[in-house]
């Protein structure tokens, strides 16, 4: 890169991008690398990717004069930089986020980022671009995310960061009613998720549980389970499922019962004017009696039956019964049951269509 002058009355310097390199023969910026030769020709030896870039030479005349070249060296990616730092990787839920991958290369890498043995938040496999922001971050962004820089040239670069996130508990209850009977074994469960990790204490009727040989609680992984063995009469009520860490405090209650379940229709089939509806219900003691109830949509009139009761298949009952003589149109059934300890709630309105006349 020489640069030939008339004489020495003027400043020659050497700039690479921003850093300047040389002012006259005096080294700027200490490389043994570089060297300015009389002409000031810029030399460098075992030129390396990170050369790449704009040369300037700056002559200090009026007015001033610049020369600029460019050197592309082909080089591998190099990631330099994965943000945010250590310090800042631990991050409250609902605050924003944003991830940071600066490589160098040329050509110019190109950055995408993936997640560990998982999909990113988004539901993607990979995103692409140096940078990807989330604005509102809950759990479900915690966890370990892979930086790759691809370029072409050699092996891509790779780099990880592990994202936490602090989060007040959340609770999910599969079964907000269960179903028991006296004498047998109640497992209440609720499944949480913390950090830091929370502590999970359970109440029935607004008082601590005393854990002993009856009442054990047990984790298996996220789900709390509060075991009850041969369930007596004064173990039904409410408890409640109470969790608790430095974030915040959650609790869901789980109601233990002696009623049957709420009714689940199964099928429902036309036979002629006639349609045969099937339920199934479970309960630890007797069906003493069913009520069930069915209409033409939209009207306010409801029919009232009561189906024959029979033995159930252990702790599960499943009845058929046929509504009969039926007119043309859309209907809805609803069901409840009766046990030793009262009657269930109703079930969802099941509807089926009739269409036979005869």
């Amino acid at each position: 890169m020489p640069v030939v002058l008339p004489d020495d009355a003027y400043v020659v310097m050497w700039i690479h991008g921003s850093t300047t390199l040389f002012t006259d023969n005096v080294q700027q910026h200490k490389d043994a690398r570089l060297r300015r030769h009389p002409n000031n020709t810029l030399e460098i030896s075992r030129v390396a990717g990170e050369d790449s870039g704009t040369y300037t030479c700056k002559i200090s005349a009026q007015p001033v004069v610049e020369i600029s070249h460019t050197l592309n060296v082909p080089s591998p990616p190099k990631i330099v930089r994965v943000l945010p730092e250590a310090s800042n990787r631990m991050l409250l839920k609902g605050t924003s986020l944003t991830l940071q991958c600066d490589a160098i290369g040329h050509p110019k890498p190109t950055i995408t980022w993936s997640r560990s043995n998982r999909n990113m938040p988004s539901g993607e496999k990979t995103v692409q671009g140096s940078s990807i922001t989330f604005d509102s971050i809950d759990r479900h962004h915690a966890g370990t995310y892979d930086c790759t820089a691809t370029n072409g040239i050699d092996k891509p670069a790779r780099g990880t960061i592990t994202i936490h996130v602090k989060y007040a508990p959340e609770i999910r209850v599969d079964k907000e009613t269960v179903n028991s009977g006296e004498g047998y074994e109640s497992a209440l469960l609720c499944t949480v998720h913390a950090e830091p990790s929370a502590t999970v204490t359970w109440a029935k009727d607004g008082k601590p549980v005393n854990l002993s040989s009856h009442m054990k609680s047990e984790v298996d992984q996220h789900t709390h389970i509060l075991k009850i063995s041969k369930t007596k009469k004064e173990d039904f009520g409410r408890y409640t499922c109470i969790a608790n860490n430095t974030v915040g405090t959650k609790t869901k209650v789980i109601e233990l019962t002696g009623l049957p379940s709420v009714a689940k229709f199964l099928t429902s089939s036309e036979e002629g004017k006639n349609q045969v509806v099937q339920w199934s219900i479970e309960s630890h003691s007797p069906i003493i009696e069913y009520i069930l109830r069915y209409r033409k949509q939209n009207t306010d009139e409801w029919v009232i039956q009561k189906p024959l009761v029979e033995n159930g298949e252990g702790n599960v009952f499943t009845v058929r019964h046929t509504l009969s003589d039926l007119t043309p149109g859309k209907y809805e059934v609803v069901l409840r049951s009766q046990n030793e300890f009262g009657w269930s709630q109703d079930s969802q309105p099941h509807e089926f269509t009739q269409s036979s006349t005869s």
